[in-house]
């Protein structure tokens, strides 16, 4: 199944495990990602077959809370250290997804100890989803965040407050 993944994304095992950048979407390869890629990149992600990613740009795929569940679980186990950059904008993600994301970035190991850009825009995350996120911020997870793109969810003054307590 990852032969497959990486023949349908035009590269090999090979290549996908030095890669610094994996980018997929309907605009860049005019095909989704699909949550079965999902589930494998998961896999590759947990098996360490991928360790060498900076920028994960998985824009516009609809994958929802259910599909991003591998890639989740793949970084609370540590998966993707050098990662500086996640795109994550309009795949449908929620507030369950900022909850397991937040569980997972304040897990007893450093999950993505280098990532200073999350982008979550265009998905479906309301102040709740912000407030767990915000928690896990203030118990210093994601040291190196600089830029958090919210924008274009359904955010109340509850959410902004939250952020704006904590230390960053």
């Amino acid at each position: 199944r990852a032969t497959a993944l990486c023949k349908s994304k035009r590269m090999t095992r090979s290549l996908l495990s030095r890669a610094t950048q994996f980018t997929a979407g309907p605009v860049i390869s005019g095909e989704c990602f699909s949550a079965a890629d999902a589930e494998i990149f998961g896999q590759l992600l947990g098996a360490r077959s991928i360790t060498r990613l900076h920028m994960l740009v998985l824009e516009q795929n609809q994958l929802g809370e259910e599909g991003m569940r591998p890639i989740v679980q793949a970084l609370a186990d540590g998966a993707l250290p050098m990662l500086r950059d996640l795109q994550l904008y309009e795949n449908g993600l929620g507030d369950g997804f900022c909850a397991a994301l937040a569980a997972a970035l304040t897990c007893p190991a450093r999950v993505l100890p280098a990532l200073a850009i999350l982008n979550l825009s265009r998905n479906r995350v309301t102040s709740q989803g912000v407030a767990a996120l915000a928690a896990a911020l203030s118990r210093g997870a994601l040291p190196h965040l600089t830029t958090l793109d919210l924008s274009d969810n359904d955010i109340d003054g509850a959410g902004i407050e939250a952020l704006a307590e904590t230390s960053r």
